[in-house]
């Protein structure tokens, strides 16, 4: 055990993804906090739990039943992961919070949320007496500034923390550093892969739940429907990994470069020894994560696309189309590509211009041409309520997607997300907001150029083109 780590072990909860066809790949995020935690701090890797947190009733009856008997002197508590800031947020654990408070009292309760602003941390620690720290910057930088080098909460940026009886912040500044001291591969030895080796274990909390659909918890799939993915996941044997941490890019209702104005780029090497992992364990499609894939600049494309090409993997990857270049779309032919994700958002150069993007029809359709060329499925994602959005925008957008021919289209409600600069102009565009559930951030529900009657406008229209369409699946949400 590190000097520095003064407890003989440590548990980490990580809640697990709302897409049922990601149900089985391994929460990268905690392999990463658990490497470092091993190579970095000396934690002896037997004495590290993860615990997925499942949105099932019999996975929340089973937790709180287990938790007075967690031994670990630390718990860890992610409030969000990957694919969405905040999936259960602190709706869903603070359920667990409120139900076995006694559980938290003897224990370091450490919550991780990009983001909470200092405000909000403070105010979460105020229902929670027994929360220590909330860290609102990577977790690794803060277990090593603590543990590795021994600085006190206040010394540590972007932190909200306990001293003497008071809820104190840090400095909520940007800070920089080597990724390749804080980030490990996630997948080393296979002990993620073993963590997450539990198909059948998911399956018997669904065998438990009733079939109907539940708004009070997140999966809208009967019983049936969701084990049918989980088979198809299985079968699949998808794995995910990350090459970069946050974006470049400024859209104006977006939190991630609020937060960081770079992308945080993880090293070649601990890719590699990811993928050798996954290749050795048997993985055949591999999901990378990161915001701005291939589009940071063309060295790091060039890097990432040849080391790729050395291992035989499906990938599925998210772009920027409008960073594509023709230099991107060659180095891209090197990749068998199953899965492109494309951030649309929007057709209408108004909007686009309002919400800091661009929109390039032109360049759209050869993206697209040569994705699917190539073979790959394309899903297009739609934001629905974007910032000065009009009806006809959004009906433009719509007619844009379609008419680019993609497998699917996914229309998404917009989401006020803290530390945007959208969340400071709501009175600029007369945006009116409801909380939401579960993401526990509001959502708009109508604007000074969107009233309610004409989302209901939006949604009937797509409605009618869902019974026409015979080749595009669309989503409406």
């Amino acid at each position: 055990m590190h000097r520095a780590f003064p407890y003989e072990s440590i548990r980490i909860f990580y809640p697990q993804t709302k897409d049922a066809g990601m149900i089985l790949w391994p929460e990268t995020q905690a392999g990463y906090v658990s490497a470092f935690l091993t190579k970095a701090l000396g934690v002896n890797a037997e004495s590290i739990r993860v615990e997925s947190m499942y949105p099932f009733k019999k996975y929340h009856r089973s937790l709180l039943e287990r938790l007075p008997n967690f031994s670990e002197g630390c718990f860890l508590f992610f409030l969000e992961n990957f694919y969405h800031s905040s999936i259960f947020c602190d709706r869903y654990v603070s359920s667990i919070f409120t139900s076995a408070e006694a559980s938290f009292k003897e224990k370091e309760v450490i919550v991780h949320s990009s983001k909470m602003d200092a405000p909000s941390a403070r105010s979460f620690m105020e229902r929670f007496p027994f929360v220590k720290t909330v860290v609102r910057t990577d977790i690794e930088y803060y277990l090593l500034e603590r543990f590795g080098r021994n600085k006190k909460d206040s010394e540590i940026a972007n932190v909200t923390y306990r001293d003497d009886g008071q809820i104190l912040d840090s400095p909520s500044t940007e800070v920089d550093y080597d990724l390749s001291e804080c980030v490990f591969p996630a997948y080393e030895d296979g002990v993620i892969l073993r963590e997450k080796d539990n198909y059948y274990q998911i399956v018997a909390f669904l065998d438990d739940d009733t079939g109907e659909e539940d708004n009070k918890y997140y999966y809208r799939k009967t019983r049936s429907a969701f084990i049918r993915q989980l088979d198809s996941a299985f079968a699949k044997k998808k794995a995910l990994i990350t090459t970069g941490r946050w974006c470049k890019y400024k859209c104006t209702y977006c939190y991630r470069w609020a937060k960081y104005s770079h992308v945080r780029q993880l090293p070649t090497e601990t890719i590699r020894r990811d993928l050798d992992v996954l290749k050795s364990a048997g993985f055949k499609t591999v999901y990378v994560y990161d915001d701005c894939f291939g589009t940071t600049n063309h060295g790091r494309m060039s890097e990432i696309v040849q080391l790729f090409s050395e291992y035989e993997f499906e990938y599925q990857i998210a772009i920027r189309y409008e960073m594509c270049t023709s230099e991107h779309l060659e180095q891209l032919k090197n990749l068998k590509l199953s899965f492109v994700q494309i951030g649309l958002q929007s057709a209408s150069r108004h909007t686009n211009a309002a919400i800091g993007r661009n929109f390039h029809l032109e360049r759209m359709k050869k993206v697209m041409a040569f994705l699917k060329n190539n073979g790959a499925y394309v899903s297009l994602d739609v934001i629905l309520w974007l910032p000065g959005e009009t009806l006809s925008d959004f009906i433009e957008t719509y007619n844009t997607a379609l008419s680019l021919e993609p497998n699917d289209v996914t229309i998404n409600s917009l989401f006020l997300n803290p530390w945007t600069k959208l969340s400071q102009e709501v009175e600029k565009y007369g945006i009116r907001t409801k909380e939401s559930d579960p993401y526990n951030v509001p959502s708009i529900i109508e604007s000074s150029t969107f009233p309610k009657e004409d989302i209901q406008k939006a949604r009937e229209y797509v409605k009618r083109s869902m019974d026409l369409l015979k080749n595009t699946n669309i989503t409406l949400r």
